[in-house]
């Protein structure tokens, strides 16, 4: 809960507990490999149960193998960022500080996550340009599959499920095993690039990471999360209109003013969240 003052109620005034920071690191290596060889077995596993159930000729890339492998990707994270916790007998609601901030917390957030699309999409374009070859052509395989089905079928996968796998793994466990607000906020924000695999996306989704990352140690995990949640669903929601499907991985070039004007929200959403005090038990410099 959030007191009158703006500040959480939280009764742990000592030392905040944490994952210990060389835990969380060498977590990170592993989750990455596990959840390229889980996916591949979602995928492969889905394929073979398509066969059984008389598809005609499906591949590792049919809908339903994609979104199968995506959610175990999903369900991974999850699992580790709720279950070591745990085991080290710390409580995860505590340990991220998953707790209500106000409202104008969420919608500032949630805002400047999406505001910043432009410049991702703008990064992922010179990436493109100078390192062609430096891709797996991942965004434009999933776009093309969100195009051909239906936007109930795919928020779970595409905006449920990351945005509160990805934020209770990178903004939760990862970010939470540091106590120096700079190196947690880098760290977080440099292995949520490097999970999303193909170069292209890596660079793209690099200054959301930063902009999650922020507001996670300011106010806590839910916030990022909510804001990751709503940045994938309006996405996704593009992705169904055409005068709005624009940008990489489309057939028609991004305007560059939406850059700039991109930039100037998140910065007025960042003034915004700047006037709101930081939760009780964010990490101090």
């Amino acid at each position: 809960m959030w007191s009158r003052d703006g500040r959480a109620e939280d009764d742990e005034v000592g030392e905040r507990l944490r994952v210990p920071w060389w835990l969380a690191l060498a977590a990170l290596p592993l989750i990455f490999a596990a959840s390229q060889l889980l996916g591949l077995l979602a995928q492969t596993t889905a394929a073979s149960v398509l066969v059984a159930a008389g598809v005609p000729k499906p591949t590792p890339e049919h809908p339903a193998a994609v979104l199968s492998a995506m959610a175990t990707g999903s369900l991974l994270l999850c699992a580790c960022a709720i279950v070591v916790p745990r085991m080290l007998e710390l409580s995860p609601a505590r340990l991220y500080r998953a707790w209500l901030a106000p409202a104008p917390v969420f919608v500032a957030a949630s805002v400047g996550t999406f505001a910043l699309g432009p410049l991702a999409d703008a990064l992922m374009v010179a990436m493109a340009e100078h390192f062609p070859q430096a891709t797996f052509d991942a965004i434009p395989r999933l776009h093309e599959l969100a195009r051909g089905m239906s936007f109930a079928l795919l928020w779970p996968f595409f905006a449920l499920l990351p945005g509160l796998s990805e934020e209770l793994f990178f903004r939760g466990f990862i970010q939470s095993a540091f106590g120096r607000p700079s190196v947690a906020i880098g760290v977080s924000a440099v292995s949520f690039a490097v999970f999303h695999f193909d170069p292209h996306h890596a660079v793209g989704v690099f200054p959301l990471g930063l902009f999650l990352a922020w507001s996670a140690h300011r106010y806590g995990v839910l916030v990022a999360a909510v804001a990751h949640i709503v940045n994938n669903t309006v996405a996704l929601a593009t992705l169904k209109v055409a005068e709005l499907d624009v940008g990489y991985g489309s057939d028609t070039v991004m305007p560059a003013w939406w850059v700039l004007v991109g930039l100037l929200v998140s910065l007025t959403c960042l003034g915004v969240l700047a006037t709101y005090p930081a939760s009780r038990g964010s990490p101090r410099s």
